[in-house]
C-alpha cells in the first residue's frame, strides 16, 4: 500500500488517502502495535525527504500523531485529553470520540528535553523543507 499510494503516487490525493487511512488505524488502540509503528516512524519517514518537502495536511496529522504515540510508549510525554472548556485544575476525564459536540483539547506533558524526543528532527525538517507556494 505504501509503495502503490506514497513512492509510486499517481496524484497527490493518493498519499492523502494512505495517510488519511492510516490515521485512522493509529487512532484505534490496539489495531497496530507501537514497534510497527515505531519501524514505519524511523525507515518510511525520517530521512524522507521527498516526502516531508511536499507535505500536506492529512500526511502532516498522521506523523504527528506516530511522533506522539511513540514518545507516549517510552514515557517521554503524557497526553491528557479534557473538553476545552474543562478548568485547567479540574480532574481530567478522557471523553468519548462517538460525540462530535465535544470539543476536545489536548494538553502534552513532556518529561524530557524536545531535543531528546524521538523524532523531532521530522518534525524540524517538515518545518524546513515544506515548499511554500
Amino acid at each position: 500500500m505504501w509503495e502503490i499510494l506514497t513512492v509510486n503516487k499517481v496524484l497527490d490525493s493518493d498519499q492523502e488517502y494512505f495517510f488519511k487511512f492510516f490515521k485512522i488505524v493509529l487512532n484505534e488502540k490496539n489495531w497496530i502495535d507501537t514497534g510497527v509503528i515505531c519501524e514505519f516512524f524511523e525507515t518510511k519517514i525520517q530521512g524522507n525527504a521527498d516526502l516531508l518537502a511536499n507535505i500536506q495536511m492529512e500526511t502532516f496529522n498522521c506523523i504527528q500523531i506516530m511522533f506522539l504515540i511513540i514518545n507516549e510508549s517510552q514515557n517521554s510525554l503524557n497526553i491528557i485529553s479534557r473538553p476545552k472548556d474543562e478548568s485547567k485544575f479540574s480532574s481530567v476525564k478522557q471523553h468519548s470520540e462517538t460525540d462530535p459536540t465535544k470539543k476536545i483539547k489536548l494538553e502534552i506533558r513532556v518529561h524530557l528535553p524536545p531535543s531528546q524526543l524521538t523524532g523531532i528532527n521530522v518534525l524540524w525538517d517538515m518545518f524546513r523543507q515544506t515548499n511554500r507556494s
